[in-house]
């Protein structure tokens, strides 16, 4: 089978960026997509986080926002370099990509519930006894829902319309997300809170077209210097998003 995470490839040798001109050259931009339908604050951060990539490889970088399904014939295509964002199983759905095996972000999941209802949270199986709010696509549905009492959203920011509105107990949703539509909201969901302790943590990867291997080494290079300086976790803050 092909080794999509490049683990031991030659992809994976330490590169010196500004030293190689030819790679700066042939790939002055790298054009990634973006699931359109994350918030504008969540589009602010993820921004952010890849303008600091592209500042560590030396090149431009340029987030698309586009539909799911889009993105992953495109990416085969090699009509964008690749997904900037997406969970870990997104090779079941795109197995030709290639994935960028140092995470682009570490996120929470967590119950949301109005302030007013007595809803206790230990854990997934503990939200069987509750309906949920949840947006259509969360690959935690799957994994950890599938018997639960479901109410599909076309969005985020309906799930919270809808628990807001007392049409469910709670809402799931990663902790970014959650906070971005919160803040970019009030005071319309200010009556909502974070219940119980995290779900769970998902690691976030970027994928690359099958068309363009050779920036699989240069970018997981550049993430890897990134997350070994203290300020990374900077760049998910809401401050300069607001």
């Amino acid at each position: 089978p092909v080794n999509n995470d490049f683990i031991g490839n030659k992809h994976e040798e330490k590169k010196t960026f500004t030293a190689n001109q030819e790679f700066i050259t042939q790939f002055n931009e790298i054009i990634l997509g973006v699931v359109s339908s994350v918030p504008k604050s969540t589009m602010c951060i993820m921004n952010n986080v890849a303008q600091a990539i592209a500042k560590e490889m030396n090149i431009g970088i340029t987030l698309i926002p586009l539909p799911a399904k889009r993105i992953t014939s495109m990416l085969k295509r090699g009509e964008i370099h690749g997904d900037f964002s997406r969970a870990n199983g997104y090779l079941l759905t795109s197995p030709s990509a290639l994935k960028i095996s140092t995470p682009v972000a570490q996120i929470h999941y967590f119950a949301y519930s109005l302030k007013s209802n007595n809803v206790v949270v230990t854990g997934w199986e503990s939200l069987k006894q509750y309906e949920i709010a949840l947006p259509r696509g969360y690959s935690v549905y799957k994994k950890h829902l599938l018997e639960h009492n479901i109410h599909f959203l076309h969005s985020d920011k309906a799930a919270f319309e809808f628990v807001n509105a007392g049409r469910a107990d709670i809402l799931v949703a990663d902790v970014i997300t959650a906070r971005a539509i919160i803040q970019s909201e009030a005071p319309k969901f200010d009556n909502i809170k974070k219940v119980g302790p995290s779900l769970e943590h998902m690691n976030f990867h970027s994928y690359i077209s099958p068309k363009y291997p050779e920036i699989v080494g240069y970018y997981n290079e550049a993430i890897k210097n990134l997350v070994a300086n203290q300020g990374y976790q900077k760049l998910f803050s809401m401050e300069k998003c607001n």
